[in-house]
């Protein structure tokens, strides 16, 4: 029980139980009644709202999360494609190393894709070229099952559109590519007999 204010004559100290008021002869239940439906009515509205703004914040959320999680973690490496490996070094992220076939190439020893370490090489097109045209990703000191390694295959394929798969038997090689990206080849190569993976993209000229 509790003690409220009249509303038509304004008497003090009226109970919420009584069925008129005693100055006026209001219906005190009735309205009192009333009033707490229609509070209670305005909490389920407030209440239902707030429950669809945190429906729409949580799918948001998983979205933003899905689409970080799944975003191309090699695209920033692969977007130096044509520009020199001084300019893409300023930074000095890189080791610069070359070989008798490539005239310079920028080495990283720790980059991680999708929680896996490796090491990434940026290598420039040929000899008499400092343009870069060549990334290699390679898992570094792990090894990678088949469920492991199934698991990136799809990954890649929602990234690059579906593989074209086939066995290298002389190097004993899972060899899966991908020709989503006009412009680049993208390779992936598998060993099942040591577990390892190696990752490339090339331009595609």
């Amino acid at each position: 029980m509790a003690l409220i204010k009249c509303p038509k004559c304004g008497r003090e100290n009226v109970s919420n139980s009584a069925e008129r008021c005693p100055s006026c002869g209001y219906n005190i239940k009735e309205y009192y009644d009333k009033s707490h439906e229609k509070d209670n009515e305005n909490k389920r509205i407030v209440l239902g709202i707030g429950i669809v703004i945190l429906v729409f914040a949580i799918l948001f959320l998983k979205k933003e999360s899905f689409t970080t999680h799944d975003a191309d973690p090699f695209k920033k490496y692969y977007s130096n494609f044509g520009k020199d490996i001084s300019t893409v070094n300023k930074s000095k992220k890189y080791i610069i190393s070359s070989t008798s076939d490539h005239k310079g190439m920028l080495v990283n020893n720790s980059v991680k894709i999708w929680n896996i370490d490796g090491k990434l090489l940026l290598v420039a097109n040929d000899q008499d070229d400092d343009e870069l045209g060549l990334l290699i990703w390679s898992a570094e000191n792990v090894e990678l099952d088949n469920t492991q390694l199934d698991h990136i295959i799809e990954k890649m394929d929602k990234l690059y559109g579906k593989n074209t798969y086939h066995y290298d038997i002389e190097n004993d090689l899972k060899v899966y590519d991908w020709d989503e990206l006009s412009n680049m080849k993208i390779e992936l190569f598998y060993r099942p007999c040591i577990k390892t993976m190696m990752i490339s993209f090339s331009t595609n000229e």
